[in-house]
């Protein structure tokens, strides 16, 4: 009797075991997939509301666009909006001189950064999602990280330290770019962003212009406080016959 009784548990018990071991399964890809991440992006929030800054939620941007407002209900209060929503914008408030942790942010759509006292960029480079950057007071020197950035619309970098944007020459859905009040003499590589719409050089070091004339799509470009002569303007009217260029 104790046989039979042992053989009929047996198969009950492997169906047990293979039951909790699923269990086990399925909560760790809970954990991975939503958990884990969710409180990688608390982390931000909290960090983003120490610096004095601001931010939106993918829910809430597209409320906006219909003048309404986005309802979580309970669930803003527990677990958390950072459990149920991606954050879409970041506004911060005080200086930083470190990006680190927003290279946890993969929907990120709006990036802007007051004042940046640092020049390293390169944890900007997982947020492929990013369509619109604004870096202003910065030491920033080159712009490497940014090729990472392909959905990247707009971009304003001033009032830094810039001398280098190779990197954007694979930025291409680039629309609007500033970089004015910047040191940057050498502007080889914009030809290639020919859906820029807008375009501010404003006082920087650029003596050649001649990339500029292979942006059909430029409607303006601001060239305030540069060194542009009166024959290099007249070549850029010429070949930009649809666009409003401002100069001295």
């Amino acid at each position: 009797m104790n046989q039979v009784a042992e053989s009929k548990s047996s198969p009950l018990l492997r169906i047990s075991l293979q039951a909790i071991l699923i269990a086990i399964l399925f909560i760790g890809l809970i954990l991975g997939f939503w958990v884990l991440p969710s409180l990688k992006q608390k982390k931000v929030s909290q960090w983003v509301t120490q610096n004095g800054g601001n931010l939106s939620y993918v829910a809430e941007d597209r409320a906006a666009e219909f003048f309404s407002k986005a309802e979580y209900g309970i669930l803003e209060y527990w677990p958390g909006v950072d459990f149920i929503d991606n954050i879409s914008s970041i506004n911060l408030g005080e200086p930083i001189s470190d990006l680190s942790p927003l290279g946890n942010l993969n929907d990120i759509v709006n990036l802007i950064i007051p004042q940046f006292n640092g020049s390293d960029l390169s944890p900007l480079a997982n947020t492929k999602s990013l369509e619109s950057l604004c870096i202003y007071k910065s030491s920033i020197t080159q712009l490497d990280a940014l090729k990472q950035l392909p959905n990247l619309q707009t971009l304003i970098i001033t009032h830094c330290d810039l001398i280098n944007i190779q990197g954007l020459s694979s930025c291409v859905q680039l629309r609007y770019l500033d970089l004015s009040n910047t040191p940057l003499d050498d502007i080889r590589g914009l030809q290639q962003l020919t859906q820029l719409t807008t375009l501010k050089l404003s006082h920087t070091k650029v003596s050649d212009f001649k990339p500029l004339e292979r942006l059909e799509n430029l409607l303006s470009l601001s060239l305030r406080g540069t060194d542009i002569s009166p024959a290099e303007l007249a070549a850029l009217k010429t070949a930009l016959p649809n666009c409003i260029i401002a100069s001295d």
